[in-house]
């Protein structure tokens, strides 16, 4: 865990009927978001704001962590066919 700053945990996608998800945290300093959205190439699409001056670790439903500095971030995944 950072000290200070944010980790985004970024859920496991649930089954298929539900294409995207958000959330937002309204702060004293600011707006933190991360939205995911499935997209019809069978990847998954994260994007991510961090305020300028924070970082975040990011976690995937892949298992896999990323840290985030102060931007906007948007990653791809390829989605996992046996979801």
């Amino acid at each position: 865990m950072l000290a200070p700053g944010w980790v985004l945990q970024d859920p496991p996608l649930p089954g298929r009927g539900l294409d995207w998800a958000k959330g937002a945290l309204e702060t004293r300093s600011g707006r933190v978001e991360c939205v995911w959205r499935r997209n019809r190439d069978q990847t998954v699409t994260v994007h991510c704001a961090v305020l300028e001056g924070l970082a975040a670790e990011l976690h995937l439903p892949d298992g896999s962590a990323r840290m985030l500095e102060g931007g906007s971030y948007e990653i791809s995944l390829r989605e996992d066919p046996q979801r």
